[in-house]
């Protein structure tokens, strides 16, 4: 109560015209939805309830989840939890439009989620030269509606003759490149906008026109005619800052600020472009999806430039890619989600299944586990046995080591004799059948492996790749994941997962992480040292690498397996995996890494109802609503309606 007068007083001296932001753990909440139980400080509320009102405050997260239950704090106690939603910002409500979103996004080191606010108050770019409209005043109903403002008929008129005399270039107007036989004509605008500035380009005649939707006068309006075209310009691309580029998009993301420039190729991954984008303007990662599908959208179907390549990103030879396949010497490693023998989630066709029920993770119809045999209308969870990363090319692996081996500083070059001994051991735990008959693994093979793992860090993937593959094999896993050096070698792992760690080290950790799961040595580890390991694994899903995120989706889901039927005692655990699986899925956009992560929520939460009342507490039902109407893949769609009647 002392705290809420001293708020109080505060208030009584802030300036409506301020802009406030007033956030934090109140301790009691003003609305019944609020918590899973009666007020305990009901004193407290009414007293907040009238500061609210008497400030006119708004609650950011309840006005833009008007009806939606979620809350910020988690706490149990004999197996009983206490949920409320403590942790709120509030703002002025004259100000509430100056905030785009407000998530609850759940961390794995505190019982209180994070609170999330997204607004924009002013720009703080670069002063222009020109003069720019204030578009909030917009916003303002005296100062919209005022007569005085409004400019005569003639005028208008005027504005909307020189508007329709404008040009457009198709290449940099936002309007990708136009095939004009394919656009409608003039009929087209008998159809009503969806939206005010809603753009569609008419075919009239021999030429191009833009239209755009005006609400208040409910009608299209020209504003110019689209000069060039796809036949014009299929063979010319566009100079920004000295470089060609297929395309050169215009970005208004922020209400009032200056237009970005974005350049394109479209042999580019439009995430990473718009990743990069994001970045270099100082924008948030939360326009991510916003700008990656405006590339996607305006670049359907074109093929400008040169075709993309399968070399490696990080030496520029074609060899070697980390985690690839060779179906030559895989020696029965395919990839397990696709069945094929290249690992991209997704792509290459299914292997042919007879009758019953096809694996969801391999797309054959030997899926056998006892846990799934139970019923046929759940394939898909709880799944209890481990998801490895086996794909592997053993040749390519070897070609990219030796390579990086004769440019290595003379510190960190390998013998001729330690490189023998690293591809002794690499075909011997890629033949765990034994079909080639190999020698198994020495323990003076596994000591080369170990000390080699620690090379450079921009040289070390594919030694990486060979520990990823080393993992699986009974003897290496009992070596390595044991005592000390599992420790050892789980903190290495860890450290080149880094948030400042090489993309292709973080996968390739990440990976062998995963395999360890394959042998009981490692799964004791993990469970050890899960806490670390999915804190800094959870810190990986804001890098933008659809790999990473399977990989990541991947270890939650063998670490639910592993957690099934364990009871009260590991609630704990439950509730990291949890939050971890809830938070990647808020920016994973793979639909392979989103199906692995409704997987690992499916898991944890069979059979568990406390864990049940955990993932509705975090708010996974609203969550994963989106993914129940995807239709391909088709098990993401299928998946996400079973977990759905789950958490009911």
């Amino acid at each position: 109560m002392i705290f809420l007068s001293i708020l109080d007083d505060l208030l009584k001296n802030c300036d409506s015209g301020e802009c406030l932001l007033l956030g934090g753990d109140f301790n009691c909440t003003e609305l019944a939805i609020d918590r899973n139980h009666v007020e305990p400080h009901m004193p407290s509320r009414r007293r907040l309830i009238e500061i609210m009102k008497s400030h006119d405050l708004s609650d950011l997260w309840r006005n833009f989840h008007i009806k939606q239950k979620q809350y910020t704090w988690v706490h149990s106690n004999n197996n009983i939890l206490s949920l409320a939603r403590l942790d709120r910002f509030y703002t002025f409500k004259h100000q509430f439009s100056f905030f785009r979103s407000c998530l609850i996004l759940p961390v794995g080191f505190s019982d209180h989620s994070m609170v999330l606010c997204n607004f924009f108050v002013s720009a703080t770019r670069y002063k222009s030269a020109y003069w720019h409209f204030n578009t909030s005043l917009l916003n303002d109903g005296k100062f919209r509606d005022s007569e005085e403002r409004v400019a005569s008929a003639q005028d208008l008129q005027a504005f909307e003759d020189e508007l329709s005399k404008a040009t457009i270039d198709p290449k940099t107007g936002d309007l990708g490149d136009i095939k004009m036989e394919e656009l409608p004509g003039r009929e087209h605008l008998d159809e009503p906008g969806n939206r005010d500035g809603q753009t569609r380009l008419i075919r009239e005649d021999d030429h191009v026109e833009a239209y755009q939707w005006s609400v208040s006068e409910a009608r299209w309006m020209k504003i110019g005619d689209v000069v060039g075209g796809s036949s014009q310009q299929k063979s010319e691309r566009v100079m920004y800052e000295g470089k060609e580029y297929d395309f050169v998009f215009t970005i208004d993301v922020n209400e009032g600020g200056p237009s970005m420039k974005l350049p394109y190729n479209v042999t580019e991954d439009p995430w990473l472009t718009a990743h990069n984008f994001l970045q270099k303007n100082d924008l948030s990662p939360m326009f991510l999806d916003q700008v990656a599908n405006f590339i996607i959208e305006n670049t359907k179907g074109h093929t400008l430039g040169p075709a993309p390549s399968s070399s490696d990103p990080f030496t520029g030879s074609g060899r070697y890619i980390p985690g690839a396949s060779d179906d030559g010497l895989r020696g029965g490693a395919a990839d397990p989600f696709t069945g094929a023998g290249r690992y991209i989630p997704g792509s290459g066709p299914s292997p042919p299944g007879s009758a019953g029920v096809a694996d969801p993770f391999t797309g054959g119809s030997a899926y056998s586990s006892a846990s799934n045999r139970q019923t046929r209308t759940n394939i898909y969870f709880p799944k209890t046995d481990g998801v490895t990363f086996e794909q592997a090319n053993a040749t390519q692996i070897l070609a990219k080591l030796k390579e990086l081996n004769g440019g290595a500083p003379e510190e960190h070059r390998l013998s001729e004799e330690v490189l023998g001994g690293l591809e002794q051991l690499l075909l011997a735990v890629c033949d765990l059948k034994g079909s080639q008959q190999l020698q198994p693994p020495t323990d003076q093979q596994i000591n080369l492996l170990l000390k080699t793992a620690h090379w450079p860090e921009d040289i070390v993937f594919p030694v990486l790749d060979i520990l990823r593959l080393a993992v699986r094999h009974p003897e290496v896993n009992a070596r390595l994941c044991g005592g000390s050096e599992g420790v050892s070698l789980c903190n290495h792992l860890l450290s080149l997962m880094g948030p400042q760690g090489r993309p292709a080290n973080q996968m390739l950790a990440l990976r062998t992480l995963c395999n360890c799961f394959a042998a009981a040595r490692g799964r004791h580890l993990l469970l050890a040292q899960r806490e670390a390991v999915l804190t800094r694994a959870s810190d990986l899903r804001s890098v933008c690498n659809k790999n990473i995120h399977v990989a990541l989706a991947t270890l939650v889901l063998n670490y639910a397996g592993q957690l099934l039927g364990q009871g009260p005692s590991e609630l704990e655990a439950k509730a990291q995996c949890l939050s971890v699986a809830s938070a990647a899925l808020e920016v994973v956009q793979d639909r392979e890494a989103v199906f692995r992560l409704l997987v690992a929520l499916g898991t944890t939460v069979s059979g568990d109802a406390t864990a049940r009342d955990l993932a509705r507490s975090l708010g996974v039902p609203a969550q994963i609503n989106k993914y129940s109407g995807v239709a391909e893949p088709a098990k993401v769609g299928e998946c996400c309606r079973l977990l759905l009647d789950e958490l009911q």
